[in-house]
């Protein structure tokens, strides 16, 4: 089963994750976005960190999940290759999403870059659950 595909959408780019669960696809469309940023294939596993967010939908935690990867690479200078995220629901409070991701940092001459990313949208947002089968579709900026 594929993780991820990119819908063309007018200016912009959308993307469509795959996974047995939620957490699974919450994954592959972060994947999906660096795809649209760097290729994949030439990234190495060289560090790790822990994301957090909060929020009180899947819809609005999607948009602050992939709008933390983006700040986080901004503010490091670093490109992910691997997520691997947790989604738990809290009680009479939405959800909390705890990530890890791994890659390295960014250096121009190895990395093949893509298109920049500069944001998410609402727009087109969907989060779909059923046994064993999720989907989430997002836009982004580019």
């Amino acid at each position: 089963m594929k993780r991820y595909e990119l819908i063309e959408h007018t200016a912009d780019l959308g993307i469509h994750g795959f996974g047995a669960s939620v957490s699974e696809a919450f994954a592959a469309v972060a994947e999906g976005m660096f795809s649209i940023m760097a290729s994949l294939d030439t990234i190495d596993i060289v560090r790790c960190h822990s994301i957090h967010v909060k929020a009180a939908s899947l819809d609005t935690l999607l948009v602050e999940w992939l709008s933390e990867l983006l700040a986080h690479w901004e503010s490091t200078g670093e490109i992910y290759r691997t997520f691997d995220v947790s989604i738990e629901d809290v009680e009479d409070h939405g959800y909390r999403l705890s990530g890890r991701i791994c890659g390295e940092p960014l250096d121009t001459a190895k990395h093949r870059l893509g298109t920049e990313v500069k944001g998410i949208s609402y727009l087109g947002l969907r989060v779909e659950s059923s046994p064993g089968a999720s989907s989430v579709r997002c836009i982004v900026d580019v």
